[in-house]
C-alpha cells in the first residue's frame, strides 16, 4: 500500500517562460510582487530580467538571502513585506531563495511562534507538525535559478537556525508553491560551481528516492527519469552553459526529484547533508558530491531489483550497486565541486558529533536497512 501526492504547483517552463510572469500574476489576482533572493542574483540579469517584464508591479526586494539562509534577520524582511503592499511573493534564486519565502509566508500567515509547523528530529512521516495552515497569507510563484533545489513542487522550507548550528524543518502542504516559472534563460548567468553543486542535490534526492524505505513505484518513474535527464543535461550545462536544451533538461529532472523525493523521502546523505550543513553552513550540493556515490553504493543492494533501473537511467556498465557507484563517481569527477570534508574545513574531531547529528535527522526514518550511529562516523572518516 502506498500513496502519492502531486504537488499543486502550475509549472511553467520553457524559454522565455520569464515573460508570462503578468499573466502568471494576474491569474494569481495579484497585480503586485515582493521579490525575495539573493545579493548576487539581485544585482544579476536575473532580476534585471524580471523588472523589464513586470516593471512598477515589483514593489520591493529583499536581497539578504545567502547560501543556507538563516533565521537573523527575516521578521525585518517579513516587516518589509506586509508593508510594501505586495500581493504576492516571488522567490528568485536556488532553494535557500526559495526556501526562505516560504518561511517568511508562513511566519506572516501565522504571525506567531512556528514550532507547531516544525519537523521533529529523528521522526519521519509520523512525526510531522502539529499543525496545518488552512489558507496563506500571499501566493507564492518560485522563479528557480539553479538546477536542483526542486523547492518550488515541495512542502518543505529548511532555515538555518545560526544560534542552535542546526538546519529547522517546516513542513506544510501549503508551502508548496502557486507557480514555477523554469526559464532556462535565467540559468544560464548561474556559475558553473552553482550549477554543479545545485545538480548534485538534484541528484542525490532521485537517488535516494528509488532505495527509501518508502519507496513505491510511481515515485520511481518520476525519480528514473529525472536521472535520466540529470546524466544528460547537469555535465552538459557545465561543459555548453549557454545550451539551453541541456538547461532545461537540468531543471526539469531537478522537479521530478523533488516530486519523487516528497513522495517517497531520502535518507542518509540528505541526513549528512542537513547535520554538515547545519554545523558549517556547507550547501548541500558539496555534501551531496562527497556522500552520494559511497552512501549508494551501501544503500542500493538493500532496495532489490531497483538497483538494476537506477543503473539502467544513469547509462552505467552493469547493473549492481557497485556500477551504480562507479557511474557517480565518472560523472561527478569533471563538476567543480570538492570530494573531501576536508577541503571544505570540516573539522576532524567534530566527525563524532555530526554522525550522532545525522542519526537524529528525520530523513533517518527513511534508510532501507539499519544504519547505526557507529557506521555513520565510520562514513564520515572515510570521506574525510
Amino acid at each position: 500500500m502506498f500513496e502519492q501526492t502531486h504537488p499543486r504547483t502550475r509549472v511553467v517552463a520553457g524559454e522565455g517562460a520569464h515573460r508570462r510572469l503578468p499573466e502568471l500574476l494576474a491569474d494569481l489576482g495579484a497585480g503586485t510582487v515582493f521579490v525575495v533572493c539573493g545579493r548576487t542574483v539581485g544585482a544579476g540579469p536575473q532580476l534585471a530580467a524580471l523588472r523589464e517584464v513586470l516593471g512598477d508591479a515589483i514593489v520591493g526586494v529583499f536581497d539578504g538571502i545567502r547560501p543556507q539562509a538563516g533565521l537573523n534577520h527575516l521578521d525585518e524582511a517579513a516587516a518589509a513585506i506586509r508593508d510594501s503592499g505586495a500581493r504576492a511573493v516571488l522567490s528568485l534564486g536556488g532553494g535557500a531563495a526559495i526556501d526562505t519565502a516560504k518561511y517568511l509566508i508562513l511566519l506572516l500567515t501565522v504571525n506567531g511562534p512556528l514550532d507547531d509547523f516544525q519537523v521533529p528530529k529523528g521522526r519521519g512521516r509520523e512525526g510531522r507538525p502539529a499543525r496545518a495552515l488552512t489558507a496563506t497569507s500571499y501566493p507564492h510563484v518560485a522563479v528557480p535559478t539553479t538546477t536542483g533545489s526542486s523547492s518550488e513542487v515541495m512542502p518543505w522550507a529548511g532555515v538555518r537556525d545560526e544560534r542552535r548550528g542546526e538546519k529547522v524543518l517546516f513542513r506544510d502542504p501549503l508551502l508548496v508553491p502557486d507557480v514555477a516559472v523554469l526559464d532556462p534563460l535565467l540559468v544560464v548567468p548561474t556559475s558553473a560551481a552553482l550549477t554543479a553543486s545545485s545538480g548534485v542535490t538534484a541528484l542525490a534526492r532521485a537517488v535516494e528516492a528509488t532505495y527509501s524505505r518508502d519507496r513505491q513505484p510511481v515515485a520511481d518513474g518520476y525519480a528514473l527519469q529525472a536521472l535520466h535527464l540529470l546524466a544528460t543535461g547537469l555535465p552538459r550545462s557545465i561543459e555548453a552553459p549557454g545550451d539551453l536544451a541541456a538547461r532545461l533538461d537540468a531543471q526539469v529532472g531537478a522537479l521530478l526529484s523533488g516530486i519523487a523525493a516528497d513522495n517517497a523521502m531520502v535518507s542518509l546523505t540528505h541526513a549528512i547533508g542537513h547535520a554538515v550543513g547545519g554545523r558549517y553552513a556547507l550547501q548541500h550540493g558539496v555534501a551531496h558530491r562527497i556522500f552520494l556515490p559511497p552512501v549508494a553504493g551501501r544503500l542500493l543492494p538493500a532496495a532489490g531489483s531497483t538497483v538494476e533501473r537506477v543503473a539502467a537511467a544513469l547509462g552505467a556498465d552493469g547493473r549492481d550497486g557497485a556500477a551504480v557507484t562507479a557511474a557517480l563517481h565518472a560523472m561527478l569527477a569533471p563538476l567543480p565541486v570538492p570530494t573531501r570534508l576536508r577541503d571544505v574545513d570540516v573539522d576532524r574531531a567534530d566527525l563524532p558529533a555530526v554522525a550522532k547529528a545525522t542519526a537524529a535527522e528525520p530523513m533517518m526514518a527513511y534508510v532501507p536497512r539499519e544504519v547505526p550511529v557507529e557506521e555513520i562516523e565510520e562514513l564520515l572518516e572515510s570521506c574525510w
